[in-house]
């Protein structure tokens, strides 16, 4: 079997092998507009696949995929065309050769992600628009192709993920779920009443709109900290609200707190001078 610099040979050879010369300039315009016609097509026909896959319903995490894939065969097939038009003997067999040589060559780094790309797109442990941790990565996913997945971490900061790297990591889906549990702990001073302090946390959950009702919500003692008692608070939301839900009870904590005279305990150091 050839390998891929003796089949690129081969291809430059042929073409060389070609007398512009003796093309006459009737023949090298209508090559030339020809060609025009090709990448013109490839563009419609390109159009045509987006506007289907977006009425269609296949998975969103594959369009890229299927739109990758739909533009290398295209401009394979481009390429045979015009080397015949040319008189270039290159066939469908010699071009994949090329490409199934150079792929066996390739570095594992650039299979292995590929592989990743597939792995992922199959099994689905998110799809585009979930909202995942993917190690030390957090946002919401963008995009899935053939060699990274991509982020959005919030602030507009698009995070690639090579794929292998993916496959090999912690994934922690947040949207698989339609409701998520918000997790605070909140401490109060030894002097304030542990009724009194969860009624008054128990005001704020049942205050907030976009806590979900139907959900149970647990006030609980936690543990006695050296300046103060720890309070765990659980309460539900639906999985779009939870930052809101979060920072809401955060702040109305607060507020209610003050207003009964709930102090929050905070490090002191007492300094006696004589």
């Amino acid at each position: 079997m050839k390998d891929v610099g003796n089949v690129v040979g081969d291809i430059i050879e042929a073409f060389s092998k070609v007398n512009f010369k003796d093309l006459q300039a009737r023949e090298i315009g209508a090559i030339i507009l020809f060609i025009l016609v090709c990448f013109i097509a490839i563009k419609i026909i390109l159009k045509m696949v987006s506007k289907f896959l977006k009425k269609s319903r296949i998975e969103e995490s594959l369009h890229v995929f299927i739109k990758t894939s739909v533009k290398v065969i295209l401009y394979l097939i481009a390429f045979v065309i015009i080397s015949d038009k040319l008189g270039i003997g290159i066939t469908f067999v010699t071009i994949f050769g090329v490409f199934g040589l150079a792929i066996s060559l390739a570095c594992q780094g650039l299979l292995s992600n590929i592989a990743g790309g597939i792995t992922v797109i199959m099994t689905k442990p998110f799809v585009v628009h979930d909202f995942v941790d993917i190690g030390d990565a957090n946002g919401e996913v963008v995009e899935i192709s053939f060699i990274y997945t991509k982020i959005n971490a919030g602030d507009n900061r698009i995070i690639s993920i090579p794929n292998a790297k993916v496959v090999d990591s912690k994934i922690v889906n947040y949207s698989t779920e339609s409701s998520r549990r918000v997790e605070l702990l909140v401490s109060a001073s030894y002097e304030d009443d542990i009724e009194k302090v969860k009624k008054v946390i128990k005001k704020v959950i049942d205050s907030n709109s976009l806590v979900l009702k139907d959900k149970e919500v647990s006030i609980r003692v936690k543990e006695y900290a050296s300046s103060g008692i720890n309070y765990l608070i659980y309460a539900w939301t639906k999985g779009i609200n939870y930052k809101q839900v979060y920072f809401d009870l955060l702040e109305g904590i607060k507020y209610e707190f003050d207003k009964n005279e709930i102090s929050m305990p905070y490090n002191q150091v007492e300094v006696k001078m004589k």
